[in-house]
């Protein structure tokens, strides 16, 4: 395994699970959503994380899309997530919740 893979597969675990720890010490105020990909085995991919479903299709789609037209325009939106369960269909991916 070259260096760059190890240091991924060491790195962005523990990169993922340290926004989870930091989260959840913020406090109870807070209430610390962490959307991630889960593929057809019921793996999560550490690569798709985020703190929104919205977040999350924005790393799934490979085209860019504006983060503020996707909150204000509907139809930019419908767009956008066909976009996204067209990816997750294919790859037969799902997003979920993991904390």
């Amino acid at each position: 395994m070259s260096t760059n893979g190890l240091l991924r597969n060491i790195l962005v675990p523990l990169i993922f699970y340290a926004s989870l720890w930091n989260a959840q010490k913020k406090g109870s105020t807070q209430m610390a959503g962490v959307w991630a990909v889960k593929n057809h085995t019921g793996e999560v991919l550490e690569d798709f994380t985020a703190a929104s479903r919205l977040e999350v299709g924005l790393k799934v789609v490979p085209t860019s899309y504006d983060a503020f037209r996707l909150r204000v325009s509907s139809s930019y939106r419908e767009l956008f997530d066909r976009a996204v369960l067209r990816i997750l269909d294919q790859k037969r991916w799902q997003i979920v919740r993991v904390r």
